[in-house]
């Protein structure tokens, strides 16, 4: 992604415009890449022109599993990014279902899951970006700390506490949306 960002970025190509990214989360996972930080970079370019979605292991070959089956707070972080800067262009669904070799199995079954899945990321995504919590520690750290005008460590670390705890916060309210947990969802293994 970089690289493609840098070449449309060079000055060598005649309408650069027409040109732009169709990453792969999967592919950035395997190549030791943080497919949120390439997204990213693409958005603030406005080079993200197609996605491609699915979900694998990190640093593994391609398995095309259905989105959100391995990475699932990864895929809801990812969704956040996307809604929270607009994006509205198209998704590529790129998975082969393990073990599924009948057209019944795959287009009755499969396919249908893994767009009902996607579907509920997403619309987690919008639960997340609009929860007052997150809101509330997102505006706080945007606000920033205090020790502004120096560079000594100590002083900053110090004038900045509650931020770093603010991160924490939002990670784990994201796991609540996640599993429910903010709608008054309880689970127990009794």
């Amino acid at each position: 992604s970089d690289a493609m960002l840098a070449f449309i970025a060079s000055g060598l190509l005649t309408h650069p415009e027409m040109v732009g990214l169709n990453p792969e989360y999967l592919h950035e996972l395997m190549w030791g890449g943080a497919p949120r930080a390439a997204l990213a970079r693409a958005l603030l370019a406005g080079k993200l022109f197609h996605f491609d979605i699915n979900d694998g292991y990190r640093l593994k070959h391609d398995v095309d599993i259905g989105v959100g089956l391995v990475n699932p707070l990864d895929w809801l972080n990812v969704l956040v990014l996307l809604r929270s800067h607009g994006y509205n262009g198209p998704f590529n669904l790129d998975f082969k279902p393990p073990r599924t070799t009948s057209q019944f199995g795959v287009f009755e079954v499969s396919f249908p899951t893994a767009v009902d899945r996607f579907i509920t990321l997403w619309e987690m995504a919008g639960e997340a970006i609009s929860d007052p919590i997150i809101k509330e520690a997102t505006d706080a750290l945007k606000a920033g700390g205090g020790a502004v005008g120096t560079h000594d460590a100590e002083v900053v670390a110090s004038a900045n506490r509650e931020l770093l705890t603010l991160h924490e916060l939002i990670a784990h309210r994201l796991v609540q949306i996640l599993l429910g947990l903010h709608r008054g969802r309880t689970f127990s293994i009794a």
